[in-house]
């Protein structure tokens, strides 16, 4: 038994616990009925209380809530002897208040314990749970996020949703979300909240007659999922970009093939023209120019290869200060300003790269950075050797496959207005650019050129400015094949050439223009004519200038059919390809030379007198 009120001899004694069984007030409960007890102490000699008070008497009844239940039990002692009559009669009269004051005790209790249950629960769920009336005052605070973001949840009852006291806290979302509950919506939202993001939702709280008394609220933890977004959508935008470098890379190599070809007959014939004409004519000024913007066509076609990342790198070891240095000398002569460079690299850090691609590679993202300051302030350029893992490069903008471990970091440093992070994947697509008149192929090659290296690429903000960095790992290249060389040719006739080439154009050009410098000339449309004219043996062949791309026989096969024939005839390739493309797959086979279409008289007889030996 526990005591809910006892008065005794003109005072209240404090609450108590008491054995039930072996008392009276036991009994009563046992019976279910008023009982009256004399000489109590000795019919209930094991009741300390009554043997310790001097109780003689006893009159108490049963106290029922209204569903017939025993909420507990009303009794009257007396040191002497009761009347029985007037203690019944006091009994009943005050039994049905005491009912309704127990009863009403119990339910204070019961929700007490309800309430007590409900914070542990709710204090443990993995969110934050609140209540708030229509005026948006909170009711009820509670969750684990709570714990999490250390507020303790007293600090915030009675503070209204989105006061400007607290917007740290909820923000004003929070409060227009609570209007419009209160209107009768149910609604979700995304919420940022000190430094972490919640999926909120919130709802009406409605009494029996639907009468909307508030809202309640319930916000979960979505930082990892909003991280996971992120990381998916950059991924996404990643792959797509990606795939717009392999269309490209399809695209230009078969715009090399053919351009270039197209281009080899615009400045072989006007080469030839050139040789032709008189030096004062007034023609030979336009022939000059049909040659210098036929040069820029192909330096163009050129420039999309590089973007497209088809090339492949003939690397070696450089001095990573030398190649910074040179790359800042080129940027001064092309940008004239109010600004400066400031190198840091180390003298001793070393790189195993193809020199000109990462010359290029500098110079394009520090013409970038200079631009970007308008021409007037400093920009940076920092070489540090560090050691990534791959957490690091995954969370790079472009991983580019880079290899995790030793890597040099090279970084370009502005002090311009920054890069929104919505563009900062878009600037590295061909022909996108933020400012007028200019083509967008700068970064373009930057990001071609850092795939062809498996380079990784990342943009960070500088606060203020932007900072690109490229990851370079340091593993070492294999050893490049050495070059065959001819032996120098003791014939003092003219060399002949014998010019192999698919398209009719070409080896018309090629004829005119060697003939024009002095060499025979003989041409062949594809291998297997070029084959039977060296079985011909007469007059004997000097070198050959074989293209790289042809039906039926290609320039390979080709090669390696006049090899397993017997001929040791110094072959030099030519194709629309970039030479280090083509080079790097054809040196180790004993190939004497590389030539580029389209090519100028003057480096095509450099190249085949390189290769047959004669100055």
């Amino acid at each position: 038994f526990k005591s809910a009120a006892f008065w005794l001899r003109g005072r209240w004694l404090p609450t108590f616990r008491y054995v039930c069984a072996g008392s009276p007030c036991g009994e009563v409960l046992l019976s279910g009925r008023m009982r009256h007890f004399r000489a109590v102490r000795e019919a209930f000699p094991d009741d300390a209380f009554l043997r310790e008070e001097g109780i003689e008497s006893y009159s108490g009844s049963p106290v029922f809530d209204r569903a017939g239940s025993p909420l507990g039990v009303i009794g009257l002692l007396h040191d002497g002897e009761l009347d029985v009559e007037r203690a019944s009669s006091l009994l009943e009269r005050h039994i049905l208040r005491v009912a309704a004051e127990l009863e009403h005790l119990r339910t204070e209790i019961d929700l007490r314990r309800a309430q007590e249950r409900l914070a542990f629960l709710t204090g443990h769920v993995p969110a934050l749970l609140w209540t708030a009336d229509r005026a948006g005052r909170l009711t009820f605070v509670s969750g684990r996020e709570l714990q999490r973001v250390g507020v303790e949840p007293e600090r915030l009852l009675g503070t209204t949703v989105g006061d400007s006291a607290h917007d740290a806290i909820w923000g004003l979302t929070a409060m227009d979300a609570h209007e419009r509950a209160i209107e009768g919506q149910s609604l979700s939202y995304r919420e940022r909240w000190r430094g972490e993001w919640y999926d909120v939702s919130v709802g009406p709280i409605r009494e029996s007659d639907s009468q909307i008394v508030g809202t309640i609220g319930a916000a979960l933890n979505a930082t990892e999922r909003v991280g996971e977004e992120a990381r998916r959508a950059s991924e996404r935008e990643r792959d797509r970009v990606l795939e717009q470098w392999e269309s490209l890379s399809l695209m230009a190599g078969q715009i090399a093939h053919d351009f270039n070809n197209l281009l080899m007959g615009v400045m072989g014939n006007a080469g030839v023209a050139l040789m032709r004409i008189p030096e004062r004519h007034n023609a030979r000024e336009c022939v000059e120019q049909i040659e210098k913007a036929a040069s820029r066509a192909a330096e163009l076609t050129q420039q999309l290869m590089v973007c497209a990342g088809t090339v492949s790198m003939t690397t070696r070891a450089c001095s990573v200060r030398s190649l910074a240095d040179a790359s800042v000398v080129r940027v001064r002569e092309r940008l004239i300003g109010e600004y400066e460079v400031h190198v840091d690299a180390a003298e001793g850090l070393t790189v195993d790269v193809d020199p000109s691609q990462i010359e290029t590679l500098l110079q394009n993202l520090l013409a970038n950075a200079v631009q970007a300051i308008d021409q007037k302030g400093v920009v940076t350029l920092c070489a540090n050797h560090l050691d990534v893992d791959s957490s690091v490069l995954a969370r790079t903008l472009f991983e580019n496959d880079c290899k995790p471990g030793s890597c040099v970091r090279l970084s370009v440093r502005d002090g311009g207005a920054g890069i929104p992070l919505g563009v900062r994947r878009r600037i590295f697509e061909p022909f996108f650019s933020t400012r007028a008149g200019h083509r967008g192929l700068g970064l373009s090659a930057v990001l071609g050129i850092a795939r062809g290296h498996r380079a990784a690429i990342d943009i960070r903000d500088g606060d203020p400015g932007t900072i690109v960095d490229v990851y370079l790992s340091t593993e070492s290249a294999s050893d490049a094949e050495r070059v065959v060389e001819a032996s120098p040719s003791t014939d003092s006739t003219s060399p002949r050439v014998l010019v192999v080439d698919d398209e009719e154009m070409v080896r018309v050009v090629a004829e005119l223009l060697l003939d024009g410098v002095g060499f025979a000339v003989e041409s062949a449309p594809g291998g297997a004519e070029a084959l039977e004219i060296l079985r011909r043996g007469a007059p004997r062949v000097d070198v050959v200038l074989l293209d790289l791309t042809m039906p039926e026989m290609d320039g390979r096969q080709t090669f390696l059919a006049m090899r397993e024939a017997g001929f040791e005839t110094p072959v030099v390739l030519t194709s629309g390809y970039l030479e280090s493309e083509v080079w790097g797959r054809f040196r180790a086979d004993g190939v004497s030379g590389f030539i580029q279409k389209p090519y100028r008289v003057d480096d095509l007889v450099r190249v085949l007198r390189q290769a047959i030996g004669t100055p």
